[in-house]
């Protein structure tokens, strides 16, 4: 009884574990949408944008529906049609990409695209800016570090 009991714990204290390391390597794109918002606000004074539609990505656990004061609304497969009706056919899809690496640092980028939905089915995304937000590691705190955000547009 009492290794069942211990072996609970482990395991416990084991599933505590990975979700917290789940929820801190999500707190990196949490702060990149944080540093998007402040550069939508910025950036776009006369486009003050309250609510950002953003793609659920697949490798994200979770995001606050709140982030640098831009409410955050979820786009997902069962969602995207209406939210799409809701704004005339038009919406400012976002997409935050996986982070990649290159020489040590971290960059994670964020596209608005405009979106259009075209009949029932097809949805055209355009592309004209987007920002990336860079991160270093810092071996002594032992996580990643903000370092700038640039803006980018084509």
């Amino acid at each position: 009884m009492i290794k069942l009991k211990l072996t609970l714990v482990i395991f416990l204290f084991c599933a505590c574990e990975v979700n917290a390391q789940r929820r801190d390597g999500d707190k990196i794109y949490w702060v990149a949408l944080e540093k998007y918002t402040k550069e939508l606000k910025t950036g776009y004074p006369s486009i003050i944008e309250k609510t950002i539609y953003l793609q659920k990505p697949d490798y994200i656990d979770s995001i606050p529906a709140l982030i640098g004061g831009c409410n955050i609304v979820l786009i997902t497969a069962s969602n995207q049609k209406k939210l799409y009706r809701e704004h005339h056919n038009k919406l400012i899809h976002t997409i935050i990409f996986p982070a990649t690496i290159t020489d040590s640092i971290v960059s994670i980028t964020i596209t608005p695209y405009r979106g259009a939905l075209k009949g029932s089915r097809h949805y055209n995304l355009g592309v004209s800016d987007g920002t990336t937000v860079y991160f270093k590691y810092d071996c002594e705190k032992k996580q990643f570090i903000y370092s700038n955000t640039k803006n980018w547009g084509i």
